[in-house]
């Protein structure tokens, strides 16, 4: 049996934990959909998602967070990725929460159920 992943965070529908490897597969459903990554110069390869993979965990050694799988709590279901990376914004680095949820699920608020519990994890009530 896999060791349990430490989780992140936890709302009414949501678990987020720490991306791995074994995420591949699951998350480039998402980043590999040209129509969920419309706002990005191409969907990515698998190869990329992995390195998407290898970014995220690198942030969280880091920085402390990063991008976080996010599952339905229900049925463990992989529904995509969400949280704050560190952005250039006019030569400052500052937290953007970014999010990727699988198409199939768009439609039912995960994006910003998971986004507002990044915020307040990461960012405190503002």
């Amino acid at each position: 049996m896999a060791p349990a992943l430490p989780i992140i965070a936890r709302t009414d529908r949501l678990t987020l934990r720490e991306l791995t490897f074994d995420d591949t597969d699951a998350l480039f459903e998402v980043l590999g959909d040209p129509i969920a990554m419309e706002h990005y110069p191409a969907p990515k390869t698998r190869d990329e998602t992995g390195a998407w993979i290898t970014w995220a965990r690198a942030s969280y050694d880091a920085n402390g967070f990063g991008l976080w799988a996010v599952e339905r709590t229900v049925d463990g279901a992989f529904l995509g990725d969400c949280g704050p990376m560190l952005q250039p914004v006019e030569g400052e680095l500052v937290p953007e929460i970014g999010y990727h949820i699988v198409r199939r699920e768009w439609g039912h608020g995960y994006a910003t159920e998971a986004a507002l519990a990044c915020r307040e994890l990461v960012l405190g009530d503002l």
